[in-house]
């Protein structure tokens, strides 16, 4: 191969663009590379100015700074070479590497130009230039530091201002020097399994201490790379102390929870049916169920069937309207037994006010509601007592003032009976003088007398009967035996009952009481009168007997207009009457007669039907005819 064929070869495989030019500027030979370089062909280039490559200012510049060159002979590129800017067939540029040779071929002065792409190259330096800045302006912290010596080899700004150091500072020292808890032998021993390739990374909390001596949680991932050709590490370093706050303050939280003697449970709304997503110890101790049971389960569970409580409707609108709210709930334990809950629920929003979650705190009131309860009872059999202590003092007090005024009373009757008895026994005399002597006196003579006789026996009974009111509740000294039948025919036949009521009594009643015969033959009386008094119309008196044991019961009924409630109450009180005529004293003398008889005088009434007399008197031990 000749020197002609070697150049040839030589340029045609050359990577460097090789462009020859005249020393006017005229193109006279190109390349392969330089043809790909600027998207010519060598065929559009060869006997072009060269300039046509170059860009303004560059272009113009060109042909004076050649002509100089040819003048002067001083050189301000040839042999030097420097970067410039080329131009593309497109009108695209880029960045180049230009160096310039002067030689002599068939005695003309010629230049060679040797053509380096620096675009790669110019791209790499910025994107290194810019990952630089990216280490550099990072709010993490990142150190470089050499795997041989440990001293560091770049330390970034964010990294510089937390520790307080300068990046010089930094130069002479090691991680070891910003790690208390760290040896160099403990840190060698840490990064033994990246230095023997045994892992790529290491994932490790430590602490920082900065140059005023404060410290602080760091979080470190650290790795192997090249620095220079050199083995070196790499760590990113996060500043995790507000971090290690949060999870101390929430570690202090849950502990907090978990010792808390209330249940705490936390739903979570955004999930279907706002399910249980944490329970805490307290909780299975109220409740009975492991928190496997209850996580992602509704609480409406522990209300069993019982869901139509007013205080679940509460709970509810408190929910669907996202606030708080304190119900007392019926709920049920594990193994069915009922408990009492006082559940307070609280809505938690997150940084941007948004619903996250609700926090249920449950206390087991069960016990507090039977205090409540029991005090409840008592309150009331305090407020019973005290009623009915008051209504006892009333009664003694109406007892005291009744006694002070049927006192006074049965004075004054006492000796209005005195005076009146004087005057009615001398009209008696003189009216049965003159039934004597008047044998022939007409119809209506004799029945004026009888008349008067009448009134005469029934102001004589109001006399007797002011007379024993009077005298006050006395023990009978006459009691007897006697048969009651007799008592009974006595009675009825000093009352007298009138064509219009039929009298219904018992063809026998044999039997025997013991009592005083005159205070019980008035009683019957006195009752039976009222009786008839109660038929003004007519009607049926109705008087049974019947005996048990050691008493003997008589029952004295009228089919009259009944007697009301209110008045049932007050029949047996002195001077309570209802009728035109009569002073009130009959049927409380009668009852005194039945209680200084050893007897009781009841009475039982319904409005429309009639009223019941009942008199109980003891039974006589032998029967002895009087």
């Amino acid at each position: 191969m000749n020197d002609e064929s070697l150049l040839q070869a030589i340029l045609n495989t050359a990577v460097e663009g090789i462009i020859t030019i005249s020393e006017h500027g005229v193109i006279q030979l190109v390349n392969p590379a330089a043809e790909k370089l600027f998207g010519y062909s060598a065929s559009e280039l060869i006997g072009s100015n060269v300039k046509v490559l170059m860009p303004p200012p560059f272009r113009e510049s060109h042909d004076h700074y050649l002509e100089r060159y040819r003048e002067t002979g001083v050189r301000k590129i040839i042999g030097i070479g420097r970067d410039v800017t080329g131009k593309c067939k497109d009108g695209t540029e880029f960045p180049m590497s230009l160096a310039v040779s002067e030689f002599t071929y068939d005695g003309k002065r010629l230049f060679a130009g040797f053509i380096q792409n620096l675009t790669a190259r110019r791209q790499a330096e910025e994107a290194e230039q810019s990952l630089g800045r990216i280490i550099e302006d990072s709010l993490n912290e990142i150190y470089i530091f050499d795997a041989q010596s440990l001293r560091f080899i770049q330390v970034n700004r964010g990294a510089r201002e937390n520790l307080g150091y300068s990046m010089d500072e930094l130069l002479e020292m090691t991680p070891v020097d910003i790690k208390p808890k760290f040896t160099v032998e403990s840190f060698l021993k840490l990064t033994s399994p990246l230095s023997s390739g045994e892992s790529e990374q290491l994932v490790f909390e430590t602490i920082h201490r900065r140059k005023d001596g404060t410290c602080y949680n760091s979080n470190i991932h650290l790795q192997t790379s090249k620095s220079n050709g050199k083995s070196c590490y790499v760590a990113f370093v996060l500043d995790i102390t507000e971090r290690k706050i949060a999870e101390d303050e929430l570690r202090v939280q849950r502990r907090a929870m978990e010792a808390a003697v209330n249940g705490v449970l936390i739903t979570d709304p955004s999930k279907p049916d706002n399910p249980i997503v944490y329970v805490n110890p307290a909780m299975q101790k109220i409740t009975g169920y492991e928190p496997y049971e209850v996580l992602g389960r509704n609480c409406r569970f522990l209300q069993n069937d019982e869901r139509d409580q007013p205080a679940i409707e509460e709970l509810r609108s408190a929910i669907r309207e996202e606030r708080e709210c304190t119900v007392v709930l019926r709920n049920f334990r594990k193994d069915g037994t009922p408990f009492w809950n006082e559940l307070s629920v609280s809505p938690v929003r997150n940084s941007d006010g948004e619903l996250t979650h609700f926090v249920g705190i449950q206390t087991d009131i069960t016990e507090r509601k039977k205090a409540e309860e029991s005090l409840a009872r008592l309150n009331d059999e305090l407020e019973k007592r005290v009623q009915e202590r008051t209504s006892r003092l009333q009664e003694a007090q109406e007892l005291l003032i009744r006694k002070e005024k049927l006192a006074t009373l049965g004075q004054l009757a006492g000796g209005v009976a005195h005076e009146i008895r004087n005057p009615l026994g001398v009209i008696r005399n003189a009216v049965y003088y003159l039934q004597q002597t008047q044998t022939n006196a007409d119809e209506d003579t004799s029945e004026a007398l009888q008349e008067i006789s009448r009134g005469l026996s029934n102001s004589e009974r109001i006399v007797g009967e002011l007379l024993d009111y009077a005298r006050g509740p006395q023990p009978s000294g006459d009691a007897v035996a006697f048969p009651f039948n007799e008592a009974l025919l006595a009675a009825l036949k000093m009352v007298g009952p009138p064509s219009s009521i039929a009298v219904n009594r018992p063809e026998s009643c044999d039997v025997f009481v013991f009592a005083d015969r005159a205070q019980i033959e008035r009683l019957l009386a006195n009752v039976i009168q009222n009786a008839i008094q109660a038929m003004p119309n007519g009607g049926t008196l109705g008087i049974q007997c019947s005996s048990m044991d050691d008493r003997v019961v008589i029952e004295v009924s009228d089919t009259g207009e009944g007697i009301s409630p209110a008045d049932l109450e007050k029949i047996f009180e002195p001077l309570f009457t209802k009728r035109a005529k009569g002073i009130g004293l009959g049927l409380s003398l009668c009852r005194r007669y039945a209680e200084q008889n050893s007897g009781l005088l009841t009475a039982r009434s319904e409005l429309g039907v009639g009223s019941t007399f009942v008199l109980t008197l003891p039974r006589a031990k032998k029967q002895v005819t009087q």
